[in-house]
């Protein structure tokens, strides 16, 4: 079962990210794996939510999740590309917006939204004048005992930046 699709206050995670961002994007391309494509096609459905799914025929990660994107209908159309995590049921619109507005009003390349964290799956290291130089996966280092600043799970960024992931990855289908 997708955990995109467990209910908090009786609505679906995924609808509660959906409805932060309609403001933005009111037709969202989603990713999905095969076996969760009904499911979530329905619950879409069932609030009357229009999106594009894209199909991830094997969990290859997030980096591959997002290359998928350039099957989307809106890939060409894009210079832009506002990514969340489908398993975020308390993102505020308040933080998607300063996002937005941060990254547009200093023209970057990357920007993310962070917080702080009991042993965070990802550490985000920063340089002394408090620009991020790194980010450490804990589950391949050995400091995942600590509390540091996490991503959370919502990026922005400029389409160019999918040139430096792996380019020979084969794309699936998109289910409209």
């Amino acid at each position: 079962y997708p955990k995109t699709l467990f209910k908090i206050n009786k609505t679906p995670i995924l609808i509660r990210i959906i409805r932060k961002i309609n403001h933005i994007d009111n037709n969202p391309t989603i990713v999905v794996s095969p076996k969760g494509r009904t499911l979530v096609k329905n619950c879409l459905k069932k609030y009357k939510i229009k999106s594009e799914i894209i199909i991830q025929k094997k969990a290859n990660g997030m980096g591959d999740a997002v290359l998928h994107f350039k099957k989307s209908k809106y890939f060409t159309s894009s210079s832009k590309i506002l990514l969340l995590w489908g398993d975020l049921p308390f993102l505020y619109k308040k933080s998607i917006n300063t996002l937005i507005s941060t990254f547009l009003s200093k023209n970057y390349f990357f920007s993310l939204i962070t917080g702080q964290s009991n042993k965070p799956y990802t550490y985000i290291i920063r340089d002394n004048l408090g620009n991020i130089s790194n980010i450490i996966e804990s589950r391949k280092s050995k400091i995942n005992h600590l509390k540091g600043e996490r991503d959370i799970g919502v990026f922005l960024f400029r389409k160019e930046l999918l040139n430096f992931l792996n380019k020979k990855k084969k794309y699936d289908y998109v289910d409209n």
